[in-house]
């Protein structure tokens, strides 16, 4: 019960400095810091995530940072691939739903550490989907708007299934 309450308020400190997935960091720990299988460590992961997620959500709506349709409009989309990637996660063995997650985790990494060389440079207006409007600051909706969103809660959703990360 100690380890569990050191690896849960490791994980709680590094999401909350970090705005990382906690899935990423609470399935490993999980996994390997208690001896979970990976197919009983994702839900608890999600539901611990999922509350720590809320609280953070609910601090940035009341300031005004969260584009609560795109939100969730990505949600929406998660939910219906979420079972499907359950299904799969059922049906695969567990050595591969690992390396599945440890090919995850590199590429997080790997983006992050590529974001952060260039964190200062702002991308050119024409190769992101989703633009603010200046006058209003909220989300224009284009058809590339809503397949971006779309194509992101649909990953999100199936990877949560299969792994219990996605966010």
């Amino acid at each position: 019960m100690i380890i569990a309450a050191i690896l849960g308020v490791a994980v709680g400190v590094v999401l909350g400095l970090t705005g990382a997935g906690g899935g990423i960091l609470a399935v490993p720990a999980l996994v390997f810091g208690l001896g979970m299988p990976l197919a009983e460590a994702a839900p608890v992961a999600l539901v611990a995530v999922a509350t720590a997620a809320s609280i953070g959500a609910l601090e940035g709506l009341m300031r005004g940072l969260v584009r609560y349709r795109a939100a969730l409009f990505m949600a929406a989309v998660g939910m219906l691939f979420a079972p499907l990637g359950l299904k799969v996660a059922a049906a695969s063995p567990e050595r591969l739903l690992l390396s599945a997650f440890a090919m995850a985790m590199a590429i997080v990494a790997a983006r992050m550490l590529l974001q952060a060389g260039v964190a200062d440079a702002a991308p050119p207006r024409g190769e992101t989907p989703c633009h603010l409007d200046p006058a209003t600051g909220r989300l224009r909706w284009t058809r590339r708007t809503v397949a971006a969103l779309g194509a992101i809660g649909a990953a999100a959703g199936f990877l949560t299934g299969l792994l219990g990360v996605g966010g």
